[in-house]
């Protein structure tokens, strides 16, 4: 659910009977009908699905603000110079990381040159 959407939901929670059916004719939805029995089962229904979009936005809310990548986001938010931090010291972490890739493939190249006697390209 969107904010727009979200705002929406808090209009219709809040609502009159007529910001009701004018936020129903601009969904989209069916015209809402004021009678007793009628008027109930509808709003029922629409407060029931409201319920389960405001409870699916207040779930993913929550875990947008748990994950890590969220919490990135507000650190470099405050700070560019953070987020170039972060950016270099993945750098570094990256490049340590093919090094040592770069030393196995060639030590397993020897090896296989041992046992072959066939040449194998070198990093």
């Amino acid at each position: 659910m969107s904010i727009p959407q979200a705002r929406v939901a808090a209009k219709i929670v809040h609502g009159t009977k007529r910001e009701l059916a004018k936020i129903s004719w601009r969904q989209g939805w069916t015209s809402l009908d004021f009678r007793e029995e009628e008027e109930v089962a509808h709003l029922q229904k629409l407060w029931e699905s409201l319920e389960r979009e405001i409870a699916s936005v207040l779930k993913a809310t929550k875990e947008l603000h748990e994950s890590s990548e969220f919490e990135l986001y507000e650190l470099t938010a405050k700070s560019l110079e953070m987020l170039d931090g972060v950016v270099a010291k993945q750098i570094k972490g990256l490049e340590a990381e093919i090094a040592c890739l770069q030393n196995e493939s060639n030590r397993l190249g020897e090896r296989i040159e041992q046992l072959t006697g066939q040449a194998v390209a070198k990093w």
